[in-house]
């Protein structure tokens, strides 16, 4: 049986010398920051708190609304788990008041109107060091 000869095929691409004709950069004398200096913790956690762009949610406490109304209330506006809005309630009740969460103003203040209409004092606080006394506002909020 004769054995077949198979032609030499050509390269798909070209093999020699290289194309690119522009000279090789130099490198950079000073090294490139891949990471910035780190602040000391306390410092970068005082910077977060100070930001302009938190709101907090404040509930309030008080004796006219019953605790499951006000964690059924919270779970219903904010969308928390009943684990989260118990944590919460209970959190108004013994302090008298809660930081429910943060959020950006306009849907803290949403949220803070969507309490009020079920009867429980929500409150849209900035975030950081102006906001003010959380405590000096009293009303409606996680009962007793």
């Amino acid at each position: 049986m004769p054995v077949a000869q198979v032609a030499p095929t050509k390269p798909k691409r070209k093999v020699g010398a290289p194309t690119c004709t522009s000279p090789a950069k130099e490198p950079s004398k000073e090294p490139e920051v891949i990471f910035k200096p780190s602040l000391d913790l306390a410092q970068e956690m005082e910077d977060y708190f100070n930001k302009d762009d938190g709101y907090l949610l404040v509930v309030y406490n008080d004796n006219d609304n019953k605790r499951s109304y006000v964690a059924a209330a919270l779970a219903e506006v904010l969308g928390f788990s009943s684990d989260m809005s118990e944590v919460v309630m209970m959190q108004a009740h013994m302090y008298g008041y809660a930081m429910a969460d943060e959020w950006y103003k306009e849907l803290c203040e949403e949220y803070a109107k969507k309490l009020t209409d079920n009867g429980i004092i929500g409150q849209a606080r900035k975030a950081g060091g102006d906001g003010g006394d959380v405590g000096a506002g009293a009303g409606a909020g996680a009962g007793g």
